[in-house]
């Protein structure tokens, strides 16, 4: 009896085991990785874009005075991605993985300063408040 439940769980384990290499493979095949050289090609689009808006707002006299900073959702991001990638072969910029408290829609929370930036948060490091 002891070697039939022996069998079974080997079976088991060799299925789940397979079952579980088969998903991973498939998850594999559909990541997709950020090649350096396209960022740089969709950051020049998303300037060009950027331009195409303000001279079109421009054009229909909805464009924010020019003292007023532009808040777009469009206009963030493009900052935000100017200000953290290297975009000049320059050093690789902060750890992503630092603590820091990122304010996320109104509230804090604690996380990987990479993740406070995925999810479009305001980050503090803990290292600049010390003195």
């Amino acid at each position: 009896m002891d070697t039939e439940l022996k069998k079974a769980t080997t079976k088991a384990g060799i299925k789940l085991g397979g079952g579980l290499l088969v998903v991973g493979a498939l998850i594999g095949f559909r990541m997709v990785t950020a090649d350096p050289t396209g960022i740089q090609d969709e950051i020049a689009e998303l300037e060009a874009v950027e331009e195409e808006l303000a001279e079109d707002a421009e054009s229909r006299g909805v464009a924010p005075p020019s003292g007023v900073q532009d808040d777009s959702f469009v206009a963030r991001v493009g900052a935000t991605v100017r200000e953290n990638l290297p975009l000049n072969g320059g050093d690789s910029g902060p750890d992503p993985d630092r603590l820091v408290s990122c304010r996320l829609g109104g509230s804090t929370q604690f996380m990987r300063a990479g993740d406070c930036l995925a999810r479009g948060g305001d980050s503090t490091d803990f290292e600049s408040k010390k003195k």
